[in-house]
């Protein structure tokens, strides 16, 4: 019987280290876990339109990153001793730009908040450091003989359009000392507000944690007036849902159901950095397991540019799950706050089609649970009521070979399965703020039998283009399908 029992509560453990990394709505940036050669995103709808010295180089919407390895000669600068350059009207000017440091085991350190992270060299640029800027705000190629007098090291950033071939110039300059420097751009794309568990602010969307059941959940998201919004919210709470079956032989033969939800989340945010061009949040995550036992930690980051989102989740397999569980699923999904009667309709790109939010599942709707949605993403149109539109979609690696199907429901009382999908009502395993809320959209992972141990790094995609209606995706898919090439010299 001991025996038995010391399985039952490894089985326990082992839950631990399969689903502590699932938070969607934040970015685990592991050592291990892959990095994007480039992320992106737009810029402000209320800001000028992007230069037109670039030429035939179009793409805006993107962001170029660049490791401090890339800007050897730069090694132990501090942030506030690089400007980055680019031609406006023949000449150039500085643009929005930050540094953001990664300590040793690969994660970004923030030095504001209640649990900020140490900074291990004093604010000194090194390999794995980042200076971001954005591609809006490149320009046209300039000849050295025209660069600003007054810098010590200097790189010329030649950014090319895979698709077009069109490319765009920045340059990036150190100083001496800050004070050497000229005056930085007064742009500023994003911000952070301590308010709840941290509220960020962007030109065209608000994403917030306000009032959370873990700190994992956020529940304040809108689109704001400039990207063709209300500036309101219209949303009830991120929903995470873990349903697996423990085997047999770790249960004493008994059928063992666990069932998980962003609630059984510990939340520690450390800090956050409020820089021009995008916010960084770390924080670290324990599922709670029985009897309030803690999982194993994971830190975790999200990353917050102006009109758009990037969340990679580095899911971190110590083993092959089928090996202790069964009929696993993960789900994550967003549960909106709209009414039957607003008109919001919901986009599918599976089906190519809209939906009308109506409080009914057609037969349509219906097919979208059993769909098969990886690569595709799926958007919402609230403009019937002024409060703005977007779309999410999600990128996974080969080796995380598990099944990506729809998950909808535009019936609150019907639900979706498993059963706390529905209305709170007066039951108190399902974490909803607002009842009836409509509809609920995102995915559902299943078939994990061939998902091995290892990190799988699975990511999660936010885009609020400005009065964005189907046919804007392209030029922001663009941008994880198609990155852009950067070459510095």
């Amino acid at each position: 019987m001991k025996g038995h029992v010391s399985k039952f509560i490894f089985a326990f453990l082992v839950l631990g280290l399969v689903l502590v990394p699932i938070a969607k709505n934040f970015a685990q940036d592991s050592p291990q876990a892959p990095q994007p050669e480039a992320t992106a995103e737009m810029a402000p709808a209320e800001a000028s339109a992007p230069s037109t010295a670039a030429g035939a180089f179009s793409r805006h919407a993107d962001a170029v990153v660049l490791k401090g390895e890339e800007v050897p000669e730069f090694a132990g600068v501090v942030e506030d001793e690089i400007r980055v350059f680019a031609a406006k009207n023949g000449k150039l000017e500085p643009i929005p730009c930050q540094m953001d440091e990664r300590n040793q085991w690969g994660e970004f350190v923030v030095v504001k908040g209640k649990n900020a992270l140490p900074d291990e060299d004093n604010g000194k640029l090194d390999d794995n450091d980042e200076i971001v800027f954005l591609t809006r705000d490149i320009g046209a190629k300039v000849a050295k003989d025209q660069w600003p007098s007054g810098y010590k090291k200097a790189y010329e950033v030649e950014v090319t359009d895979p698709l077009t071939s069109a490319k765009g110039y920045a340059y990036v300059m150190s100083y001496a000392t800050a004070s050497a420097a000229p005056a930085k751009s007064p742009a500023d794309y994003v911000s952070y507000e301590e308010q709840g568990d941290g509220l960020m602010k962007a030109t065209n969307y608000e994403l917030g944690f306000l009032k959370v059941t873990s700190g994992l959940d956020y529940n304040h998201l809108l689109v704001t007036k400039a990207a063709g919004g209300d500036g309101i919210n219209h949303f009830d709470k991120l929903k995470v849902r873990v349903m697996q079956n423990v085997k047999r032989g770790f249960t004493l033969g008994i059928p063992t159901r666990l069932d998980r939800t962003e609630k059984n989340f510990l939340v520690k945010v450390f800090g956050y950095k409020d820089g021009p061009v995008r916010v960084l949040r770390v924080m670290k995550t324990n599922l709670q397991l029985f009897w309030k036992l803690p999982a194993p930690g994971s830190t975790v980051n999200s990353v917050l540019y102006p009109e758009w989102i990037e969340w990679p989740v580095p899911i971190n397999l110590p083993f092959k799950p089928s090996w202790a569980f069964y009929n696993i699923e993960l789900d994550i999904s967003h549960d909106h706050a709209f009414k039957a009667t607003d008109g919001v309709k919901v986009y599918s790109s599976m089906a190519n089609r809209w939906d009308l939010v109506d409080g009914k599942m057609s037969p349509g709707e219906t097919a979208e649970n059993k769909a098969d949605r990886k690569g595709g993403y799926y958007g919402w149109d609230a403009s019937s009521i002024g409060a703005g539109a977007g779309f999410y979609t999600v990128r996974m690696p080969k080796s995380f070979s598990t099944t990506l199907i729809g998950l909808y429901s535009d019936d609150a009382e019907s639900g979706v399965e498993p059963e706390y999908y529905k209305g709170d009502g007066n039951n108190k395993n399902r974490p909803e703020w607002i009842k009836g809320a409509l509809p609920l959209a995102g995915g559902r992972f299943i078939n994990w039998n061939d998902v091995g141990k290892g990190i799988h790094a699975v990511f999660f995609y936010h885009f609020y283009p400005p009065f964005y209606k189907p046919g804007k995706e392209k030029e922001f898919l663009d941008i994880i399908d198609h990155p852009i090439r950067v070459v510095v010299q």
